[in-house]
């Protein structure tokens, strides 16, 4: 199985839980109509803990890197998840050649959770996967479950920033403004970014939830993305997102739409894409970010990591709380 197969798969588990019915276009704050109820979503508090839960019970598999964080020094809980016994590389069979065995690397891989204050759903999708992926570990020898948890950690080394923004969810909790999107400061981590950072498709004003920062990576909230991917090159890159059953590709900011740029390995991109689309019984639309949008995004953290990283990159959206 190639790197791209095997990205697709690993996605696959993921991209289960995206799924959605509401259709949500304007980006300007609105009330909610209804609150969150905290008996089904982690708050903060309790993301931690169980996020610690996890880790004691399956240290082999699930560790968590507490070096990152916020600007109120909170953790962005970036999640590690592997079989660490095998730290570098998957030992797969050699077709045609009996019993003798190759080594190559495991696919690297990166998720962004929580990048966005008032969009719950996407933290309860890394728990969702989280469960998958370590309930086997326990199951039967043999087992459907026990097989495939097992294949995946062997295979995959993946990396999850479970709550990119862990300040701006304080904020919400501590002032029931369940509208917030920014940071504590009121930054849009995802208009902070170094590509095409402060054009149109974002704002210069504080009070607009678009507000893209004073400067590109202002916030410290984006260390953790500069940091992993200058220590590593992954394989795959994926945001996740509420608001729309939608998948998008790079690019998404004005000078992109303007001159119709593509990354350079759109090929793959649109691969991928198009086979997250109809994972579930809920199809997903799927196209560049500025055909989708009514708008433009500058300074997105996938067209970062799509143009400057150079990294198989796309954002997933689906509709839930937030």
């Amino acid at each position: 199985m190639n790197t791209m197969s095997q990205c697709l798969c690993l996605v696959f588990v993921c991209f289960w839980t995206f799924w959605g019915t509401i259709l949500a276009l304007d980006v300007l704050p609105q009330k909610e109509k209804y609150l969150p109820d905290y008996n089904f979503y982690h708050n903060i508090s309790q993301t931690e803990k169980d996020l610690k839960s996890i880790a004691l019970l399956y240290p082999d598999f699930v560790r968590i890197e507490w070096m990152y964080r916020s600007r109120n020094d909170a953790p962005q809980l970036v999640t590690h998840i592997t079989n660490f016994s095998l730290p570098f590389f998957d030992e797969s069979p050699n077709e045609g050649l009996g019993y003798r065995k190759i080594l190559s690397p495991k696919v690297l891989v990166l998720f962004s959770y929580g990048e966005h204050a008032r969009e719950f759903f996407p933290v309860e999708s890394c728990f969702h996967l989280l469960k998958n992926l370590t309930d086997g570990l326990k199951a039967k020898l043999g087992s459907y479950e026990e097989t495939f948890t097992r294949s995946v950690l062997r295979r995959f080394d993946i990396y999850a920033i479970v709550m990119a923004n862990p300040d701006g969810r304080s904020y919400i909790e501590s002032s029931q403004n369940f509208c917030w999107r920014g940071t504590s400061r009121g930054v849009d981590l995802n208009r902070n970014f170094d590509w095409q950072f402060a054009k149109s498709g974002s704002s210069n004003d504080p009070e607009d939830e678009e507000y893209r920062g004073p400067l590109p990576f202002s916030e410290p909230e984006c260390n953790v993305y500069i940091h992993l991917t200058s220590l590593m090159h992954f394989d795959a890159f994926i945001s996740f997102h509420s608001g729309i059953r939608r998948i998008y590709m790079p690019f998404a900011d004005t000078a992109s739409k303007t001159m119709r740029r593509i990354p350079y390995n759109n090929h793959h991109m649109e691969m991928l894409s198009t086979r997250l689309s109809s994972v579930t019984q809920y199809r997903f639309k799927f196209g560049k970010a500025y055909d989708l949008n009514l708008y433009p995004a500058d300074g997105t953290i996938f067209d970062y990591m799509a143009g400057v990283q150079q990294q198989l990159s796309c954002g997933v959206m689906r509709s839930t709380q937030g």
